[in-house]
């Protein structure tokens, strides 16, 4: 059968990287829709860094890549890669509605510099501004993210060995919440919770309005469960 859905399409490949695996989506977008195409978990024999466990499953990603170019050959490719929030440091703020971008970026530098000993040079910072969402009359909340440039730049760097251009960084929780609200839009502006459970752990998250407001994280000894969960649903 011919799908020409996703043959015109953008297809999004998301990268999930963790000590035991590489996770694998790939979305296709086209005219405001969604659709998986593929997914897929690349996973290594033990436990390493998540750099030394990308640079293991590096040509099984390629490879991976490579056969889904030869399946929609006339699909542009991105890349995004993620981030995990043990890596981030989240602050929230309140600035005057009457603020501009360089206003507001002069306020992100410093209340950064207030809370994190590494020098701005060494970090990459990025905030949202939700309008008229403060307590106080006139004001505006801003939620700041900063994290190492090194921990970006490796995220970065693999998804373009791996053979596509690197579009979008974000932060593992933050992109869920996104992706789901983009497929159910009912559940903007709601208060949520997001189970996520990888090859290292679960982590249980509470986000409300793009703010994360809550996360538990427990740690398990063995992937058995991961195994079990990848089994049950056919991942590979």
């Amino acid at each position: 059968m011919l799908n020409f859905f996703i043959k015109q399409s953008v297809i999004s490949i998301g990268f999930d990287i963790d000590l035991y695996s590489v996770n694998l989506v790939a979305l296709a977008y086209r005219s405001g829709s969604i659709q998986l195409v593929s997914f897929k978990t690349i996973t290594t024999l033990s436990q390493s860094s998540a750099s030394q466990c990308a640079g293991l499953c590096l040509e099984p990603l390629s490879q991976f890549l490579r056969k889904l170019r030869q399946q929609y050959p006339s699909s542009r490719f991105v890349g995004n890669a993620s981030i995990p929030m043990s890596c981030v440091i989240q602050k929230n703020i309140s600035v005057s509605h009457e603020y501009n971008d360089c206003d507001i970026e002069k306020q992100v530098k410093s209340a950064i510099s207030e809370h994190i000993s590494y020098p701005l040079e060494e970090l990459a910072i990025d905030f949202i501004k939700f309008e008229g969402s403060s307590d106080q009359l006139n004001n505006n909340n801003i939620c700041i993210v900063a994290c190492r440039k090194e921990i970006v730049e490796s995220k970065r760097d693999l998804v373009i060995a791996s053979g596509v251009n690197c579009c979008v960084i974000d932060i593992d929780v933050l992109a869920i919440y996104r992706t789901l609200t983009f497929a159910y839009p009912s559940i903007r502006n709601k208060t949520i919770a997001i189970v996520d459970v990888s090859s290292i752990g679960i982590v249980f998250n509470v986000i409300a309005t793009e703010i994360l407001v809550h996360t538990h994280e427990e740690l398990i000894r063995d992937i058995s469960l991961y195994d079990e969960i990848n089994n049950q649903f056919n991942i590979s």
